[in-house]
C-alpha cells in the first residue's frame, strides 16, 4: 500500500510538471529542455528515496557551528543511509566536498595529541593533567559568546578545584603581534583564574581537534577519551552535570 501511495505521489508531480514543461519548451532549445526534464525526474526520484521532506529542519552545516535552529529546507542529501537537510544549495555543496567534517561527533573517542603553550611560552600537553578530568574550551578574545561563557567556566573550575581531579583549560586561538601580552591583559581584566593556554604551534590544536568555530568545548576523562562535546553558546547546567557524573564515577 505504501509503495502504491509513493508511486501516486510521483504521478501527481508529473501531472503538474508536464504542462509546465510544454510551455517552457516553446521558449527553450531542445537540448536545454531535455536537461530540465532530466533534473526534474532526478528530483522526483530523490524525493521518493528520501521520503517525506520536512518544511523545516536544522541545517547540518549550521549545526556544526552551534546553530541548531530549524530553518526552511532548501536542499537535502542521503549519506550512508541517513538524510541530511540544508538551508540552501550552497550548504549542500559544502557538505558534498567533505561529508565527514560535518557529521555528528563520535562519542566517546580518543582525544588527539596536541601541544600548546602557556603564557610564558612553555609547551603544555594533556600529559600535564594526567589523572584529571579536563574541560577544554577553545576561545578567542574577539569571540563574544566565548567571553560570555567565561564567568560560568570560572565558577565551574572554582567549584571542583579542591578535589584536584578536575581542571578547565582555556585554549586561545588568537593570533597577531604581542598576542601573549594581549591575552594576559584580557584575562586580568576578566579576572580569570583557570589556566589559559595559547594555540601557537604550526600543527595547531584547533586543527588536531578538527574544529571550525569557537567556542567549542571538549570534556575529556582520565583515560584521555572525549566523552562530551559542545559547540556555540552552551547550557552550563548540562556541562556541570557531565562533569559531576565523571567525578562521582567509581
Amino acid at each position: 500500500m505504501e509503495s502504491i501511495l509513493k508511486e501516486k505521489s510521483k504521478l501527481n508531480w508529473l501531472v503538474f510538471l508536464l504542462p509546465a514543461m510544454r510551455r517552457i519548451k516553446q521558449y527553450m532549445g531542445t537540448y536545454l529542455f531535455l536537461i530540465l526534464v532530466h533534473l526534474s525526474f532526478l528530483n522526483i526520484i530523490q524525493a521518493g528515496e528520501v521520503g517525506k521532506i520536512p518544511e523545516e529542519a536544522p541545517c547540518i552545516i549550521r549545526s556544526s557551528q552551534g546553530d541548531t535552529t530549524p530553518v526552511e529546507v532548501g536542499a537535502w542529501r542521503k549519506y550512508e543511509g541517513k538524510t541530511y537537510y540544508f538551508c540552501c544549495q550552497k550548504c549542500k555543496e559544502q557538505f558534498d566536498d567533505n561529508p565527514t567534517a560535518y557529521l555528528p561527533p563520535i562519542i566517546p573517542r580518543p582525544a588527539p595529541d596536541f601541544v600548546v603553550e602557556n603564557l610564558k611560552g612553555k609547551d603544555i600537553t594533556l600529559k600535564n593533567y594526567k589523572g584529571k578530568v579536563v574541560l577544554i574550551d577553545f576561545w578567542a578574545t574577539w569571540c563574544i559568546p566565548c567571553v560570555e561563557m567565561m564567568p560560568e567556566l570560572q565558577k565551574l573550575n572554582k567549584k571542583h578545584k579542591k578535589s584536584k581531579k578536575f581542571v578547565v583549560l582555556g585554549i586561545s586561538i588568537d593570533q597577531g603581534k604581542d598576542i601573549r601580552k594581549k591575552i594576559k591583559n584580557f584575562i586580568k581584566e576578566k579576572n580569570i583564574s583557570y589556566p589559559i593556554l595559547h594555540d601557537a604551534k604550526k600543527d595547531s590544536a584547533f586543527k588536531s581537534f578538527n574544529l571550525k568555530v569557537v567556542p567549542t568545548m571538549f570534556l575529556i576523562n582520565t583515560e584521555k577519551q572525549i566523552v562530551a562535546q559542545w559547540t556555540g553558546k552552551t547550557n552550563h547546567q548540562e556541562v556541570e552535570k557531565h562533569v559531576s557524573n565523571l567525578l562521582n564515577k567509581k
